[in-house]
């Protein structure tokens, strides 16, 4: 037991993703009914970064037609608030909200933010208005849960990008005398992640053939069986692939990453990074060897050379399916990088319940509005610093 009787406090990660939204022909919405009344609606669908990398976002939420719950919220005054289901559209009910726990839906350029106290609302508006050809910027929580696996017959863990934001993302706008010039926002999959790690968190095994360092940290999570907040390992990863390790300024950067998490003793430690997030397929230059024997003939015949054909091929080939949460560096939150914490090893061991039949399809079903520890925060945009250790 920790000195204060294992009470862990909850840790807090957002993300922040800009893309063209993929819409999946099946699965993009689901509606339930449990037969007891409790309608449920959720939305699930892909956000393309780049060529390589889509990252899937969610938003879902349900009512009971015979017992109208209030929404639980938190008042401008920061208070504790519970709001009628019946008065969740009353417009002087809703200014008294604080804005951070409204869910923000923009689907066109020149449409005004709609803004829902309940995700089932911001549904209804998103299921049939999502436009594959608007770039949108999503925000919202990061949430890691863990569900019995049958087929592995073990619990395994899930992470889950939650939307609570889904608005037409911004341009910029600069002058070239008379000429007004629109810059679409970049691209990006960006999240603030806070997470504890130790001593034995780094691990270098593999920097030498895959140019990574993985570090195991501690994030928490919301456990229903035991209904108190728990710990679950996450893999995070330095990213060294695209370093130069004869510039000294590259062989700077990832040492100071390194020095990150290189700490001494028992202690556990909190911290908070910016990282960038992959979901797709690892893409390598193409080499000769790859080519076809009918490509290499038409090389040896003088009649493409093999910089046509790279180009052709878009100098690119698809490698192995890749899922990474990347360090990219730390916030200014901990002025020294880090805080320790009263945590001891007893904290991080995950209680295993029994067995049960739980299926990937149940957990998903489940969102962060069941959790009773959850308090949203204020979502902000971060720059772009992934060019190094990102994708």
């Amino acid at each position: 037991m920790s000195k204060n009787e294992n009470v862990i406090a909850p840790l807090y990660s957002t993300f922040q993703f800009v893309g063209y939204p993929i819409i999946p022909k099946d699965k993009f919405f689901i509606s339930g009914n449990n037969g007891e009344g409790f309608i449920s609606n959720s939305i699930r669908f892909g956000l393309k970064i780049d060529d390589s990398n889509t990252c899937w976002v969610e938003i879902s939420g349900g009512y009971n037609e015979k017992n109208n719950y209030p929404i639980k919220t938190i008042s401008t005054s920061n208070e504790k608030l519970e709001v009628l289901w019946k008065d969740r559209f009353d417009p002087v009910i809703v200014s008294n909200v604080a804005d951070f726990k409204k869910i923000k839906i923009q689907l066109k350029n020149n449409d005004e933010v709609q803004k829902f106290l309940h995700p089932y609302d911001a549904i209804q508006i998103l299921k049939n208005g999502l436009n594959k050809d608007v770039l949108y910027f999503v925000s919202g929580d990061v949430r890691i849960e863990r569900y019995f696996n049958t087929k592995l017959n073990t619990y395994s863990t899930i992470i889950k990008y939650v939307a609570t934001q889904i608005v037409v993302a911004k341009e910029k706008i600069e002058k070239d005398g008379e000429t007004e010039i629109r810059i679409p926002e970049k691209p990006r999959a960006n999240a603030t992640m806070e997470f504890i790690f130790n001593k034995d968190s780094l691990d270098e095994s593999r920097f030498k053939s895959d140019k990574k360092i993985d570090v195991t940290a501690y994030v928490t999570s919301y456990d229903r069986e035991s209904k108190k907040t728990i710990f679950l390992p996450i893999n995070l990863i330095i990213n060294g692939e695209k370093l130069d390790f004869n510039n000294q300024e590259h062989i700077k950067k990832f040492d100071f990453l390194k020095k990150c998490f290189t700490v001494k003793g028992k202690k556990y430690y909190r911290t908070q990074f910016k990282c960038g997030t992959i979901s797709g397929r690892e893409v390598d230059e193409i080499k000769i060897e790859d080519l076809t024997t009918f490509q290499k003939e038409q090389i040896a015949l003088g009649l493409k050379t093999f910089e046509q054909i790279k180009i052709a091929m878009q100098n690119k080939k698809a490698g192995s399916r890749i899922t990474e949460i990347r360090l990219l560096q730390p916030t200014e939150k901990y002025p020294d990088g880090n805080e320790e914490t009263e945590y001891i090893e007893e904290d991080f061991i995950v209680p295993e319940p029994a067995p049960k039949t739980e299926k990937f399809e149940d957990i998903e079903k489940k969102t962060l509005f069941d959790d009773p520890t959850f308090d949203t925060k204020e979502i902000k945009k971060d720059d772009d610093y992934g060019d190094l250790f990102g994708w």
